[in-house]
C-alpha cells in the first residue's frame, strides 16, 4: 500500500519531552524503543514523510527527507500544535495516567489530521478501568470482580460491607469468583494505571493502606480500583481495529515479576496455551464493547485450563509491538494507515517464528527492548 506522499508524525510521548527532565531511564529507554520500531516500519512505506520530535538523549536517526526536530523536555503541547500544522497524519502513543492520551488524542482530532489511533471517545473509556469494567460488563465480557473505592473507604473496611452483588459471566468464573473471596485474595491499581505500575498484590498478606497510597501515588484519581485477584497465564492480545471492527494480530505471553508490587519485564510471542482462541475472543468481544478502537491496540487477558477473562483494554499501541512487528509476515504500520484512511482491515494475519523482549527493571536502566527471533 502507497503512502502517496504522505506527511506522517509519530509521537512518542516521552521522547518527545513529556515527563519532564526528571524521567526514569527505564520509562525513556521502553519509549524509545517503541519509537525507532515504529520509525522503521513506517520508514519502509512508499512515499512516507515522517516528522518525529524528540528531546536530547533520544538518539534516533531518519535520512532525508525524513526530519526529527528536537523538542526541550519541558512537556511539549506547543511542539505538537506545531507539528500537527505540518503533516497529514499523526500516530500517538501517551500513557492514560492523567488523562495524558486523551488529551493529545483529542489535539490530533481537533487539528483536521487524519488520526492513526483510537478516538478520544474510545481512550476516555478505556483509560478509566472501572469505565472499562461497565462497558465490558454490559457486553458479557468475563473479568475480576472490581470496584472502585476512596481511600477512606479502603481504610475502614466499608467496601467490604458495601461490596454489591454481582452475576459472573460463567460458571467457572462464578467457582472462581466464590473461592478468591473467601480467600480475600485482592489487587489494588489506580483507575488510570498502565504498565503495572501502582498495582499492588494484598494475596500475600500485604497491608491495603500501603496498597492504596502505592497506587495513589502513580495516579491523579481520589478513588482507587480493588479487583479480584485470579490465577493463571498471563497474556496479552494485540489487535488492530477501524473504530468498529478488529482483527487479532497475535496472542502473546506477558512476563510479570510478581509479589506485593507487579513490574512487567517483558514478553514473548506468540504464546502457546490451549485457551489461546479463546483468548482471542474474549479480546475481541471487549474491544468490540468500547467503539473507536483503532489502529494497533492490546487487550489483557489471564488464561487458565477453564476460561478466559479481560483484565485491561490498552487503547494504544502498546510494547508487544517491538516483538509481534517481527513474527508479522506483513508491514504492520502499512496496515495501521489502511485501518485509518480506509478503514480495511487485513483478510488474514500471518506469523513466522517467535520473538521475545525484555524491559529494563524500574530501578535500573539494564536492559533490552531489542526483540529476539
Amino acid at each position: 500500500m502507497c503512502a502517496s506522499s504522505l506527511r506522517i508524525l509519530l509521537y512518542e510521548y516521552f521522547c518527545a519531552g513529556g515527563g519532564g527532565t526528571r524521567i526514569d531511564p527505564a520509562v525513556l529507554g521502553e519509549a524509545r524503543a517503541i519509537l525507532a520500531a515504529l520509525a522503521e516500519d513506517f520508514l519502509r512505506l512508499p512515499g512516507a514523510h515522517l516528522l518525529i520530535l524528540q528531546r536530547p538523549g533520544t538518539s534516533l536517526d531518519l535520512p532525508p527527507p525524513h526530519e526529527l526536530r528536537s523538542v526541550a523536555a519541558h512537556g511539549s503541547a506547543g511542539s505538537l500544535k506545531r507539528a500537527l500544522e505540518q503533516v497529514d497524519a499523526a500516530l500517538v502513543v501517551a500513557p492514560e495516567r492523567g488523562g495524558v492520551l486523551e488529551k493529545l488524542t483529542l489535539q490530533v482530532e481537533q487539528s483536521g489530521v487524519i488520526n492513526l489511533g483510537s478516538s478520544s471517545l474510545a481512550v476516555s473509556v478505556a483509560a478509566d478501568k472501572w469505565h472499562t469494567y461497565r462497558a465490558l460488563k454490559s457486553a458479557g465480557v468475563p473479568q475480576p470482580w472490581s470496584v472502585p473505592i476512596q481511600a477512606r473507604q479502603a481504610l475502614s473496611g466499608q467496601w467490604i460491607a458495601n461490596r454489591p452483588a454481582t452475576a459472573p459471566a460463567s460458571p467457572s468464573h462464578r467457582r472462581q469468583t466464590e473461592n478468591t473471596r473467601r480467600r480475600s485474595e485482592w489487587i489494588v491499581k489506580p483507575l488510570d494505571g498502565y504498565a503495572c505500575r501502582g498495582l499492588h498484590d494484598l494475596s500475600g498478606g500485604g497491608k491495603l493502606a500501603d496498597a492504596v497510597n502505592s497506587a495513589r501515588t502513580h495516579s491523579k484519581r481520589a478513588q482507587v480500583l480493588l479487583q479480584e485477584r485470579l490465577h493463571g497465564t498471563d497474556a496479552s492480545v494485540s489487535l488492530l481495529g477501524n473504530g468498529r471492527q478488529v482483527v487479532v494480530l497475535s496472542v502473546n505471553r506477558q512476563r510479570l515479576k510478581k509479589g506485593a508490587h507487579y513490574e512487567y519485564v517483558g514478553g514473548e510471542v506468540p504464546l502457546q496455551h490451549p485457551q489461546v482462541a479463546l483468548a482471542a475472543r474474549v479480546a475481541c468481544d471487549a474491544a468490540r464493547a468500547i467503539p473507536g478502537l483503532r489502529g494497533y491496540f492490546g487487550v489483557d487477558v489471564l488464561l487458565d485450563r477453564k476460561g478466559a477473562w479481560v483484565v485491561d483494554v490498552n487503547p494504544r499501541l502498546t510494547t508487544s509491538y517491538v516483538a509481534v512487528r517481527r513474527v508479522l509476515r506483513a508491514n504492520p504500520a502499512a496496515w495501521i494507515l489502511e485501518a485509518a484512511r480506509s478503514g480495511r482491515l487485513p483478510r488474514q494475519v500471518r506469523l513466522r517464528g517467535r520473538a521475545r523482549f525484555t524491559l529494563p527493571c524500574a530501578s535500573s536502566s539494564a536492559g533490552t527492548l531489542a526483540a529476539s527471533i
